[in-house]
C-alpha cells in the first residue's frame, strides 16, 4: 500500500462524485471523500467507479420498467390478475432478473404505492409547525404536484383502492394511513378519523382536478383546502389533552 493514502469514510456508489486531482482520485461527498494518490491507478478507479455508476443507473432504469410495465398491465386487466413474468416480459428482461428489483408482486404493488404517497408523506412531515392553513397548502400542492406527473399511476391507484387484489390494497391503504398519521403529527391537534378523512378527500380531489381546466381547479384547490382545514379545525377540540 505504499505511494496510497486512503481517508475518510466512501459513501454509495450511486452518490459518487468522481474526478482527478493531478495524481490523485476523490470520491464520496461533503466532508465524508476518499482519496486515492498512486499514479497509473487512478485510471483504474475511475473507470471501476465509472461502471459502477452506469450499472446502478441501469438497475434504476430496469426498475422504473418493471414499474411502468406492472402500472399498464394492471390498469388493463386488474393489478390481482398479473404475474411476475407477464410483467418481466412487458419491461423487457427475463423473469428470473425480476428477483433482482422485487421480492414478489406484493413488493412491486408496495413500491407503486410509495411512488405516489411517498414524497408528499415527506413534504407534510417537513411542514411540522407550519400554521393549519400553510400546511393545507402544502399538503394539497405535494399531492397534486405527484398526481399530475404522472396521471396514470394516480387512476391507477383510485381504482385499486376497491380492487380484487387484497394485498395491493393493503398496501395502498397503508401509504394513505402513513400520510394521515404524518398530517397528524403535523397538524399537533386532531383526532386520528379528522386526518383519515382530510387524507380521502385530498386524494379525490387531486385525482378530480386532472381533467378540470385551469380555473375549475384553482376553484377545486379552494374548496378542498378550506374543508380540510375546518375539519382539521373542528377535530382539534375532541383530543385528550
Amino acid at each position: 500500500m505504499s505511494g496510497r493514502n486512503i481517508t475518510g469514510t466512501p459513501q454509495p456508489l450511486s452518490s459518487l462524485a468522481v474526478r482527478s486531482l493531478g495524481r490523485s482520485v476523490t470520491w464520496g461527498r461533503g466532508d465524508k471523500q476518499v482519496v486515492v494518490e498512486g499514479g497509473p491507478s487512478d485510471v483504474r478507479l475511475r473507470a471501476v467507479f465509472r461502471t459502477n455508476l452506469q450499472k446502478q443507473g441501469e438497475k434504476e432504469r430496469v426498475r422504473a420498467a418493471l414499474l411502468r410495465a406492472a402500472l399498464q398491465l394492471g390498469a388493463a386487466h386488474g393489478f390481482a390478475s398479473l404475474g411476475l413474468r407477464e410483467v418481466a416480459r412487458a419491461a423487457g428482461i427475463a423473469p428470473t432478473s425480476f428477483y433482482r428489483h422485487f421480492a414478489d408482486m406484493q413488493e412491486l404493488g408496495s413500491a407503486l404505492s410509495t411512488e405516489l404517497v411517498g414524497q408528499t408523506i415527506a413534504e407534510v412531515c417537513d411542514a411540522i409547525g407550519a400554521p393549519t392553513n400553510a400546511l393545507v397548502e402544502v399538503l394539497w400542492d405535494s399531492m397534486f404536484a405527484a398526481c399530475e406527473r404522472d396521471p396514470e399511476l394516480t387512476r391507477f391507484f383510485l381504482a385499486e383502492r376497491a380492487g380484487a387484489s387484497p394485498q395491493l390494497r393493503a398496501s395502498l391503504q397503508g401509504q394513505l394511513s402513513v400520510l394521515a398519521e404524518a398530517l397528524r403529527a403535523a397538524a399537533h391537534s386532531t383526532t386520528a378519523s379528522a386526518a383519515d378523512a382530510a387524507v380521502v378527500l385530498l386524494v379525490d380531489a387531486c385525482a378530480r382536478a386532472l381533467d378540470e381546466t385551469p380555473e375549475q381547479r384553482a376553484a377545486l384547490r379552494g374548496g378542498c383546502t378550506w374543508a380540510i382545514s375546518r375539519l382539521l379545525a373542528a377535530e382539534s377540540s375532541k383530543v385528550d389533552p
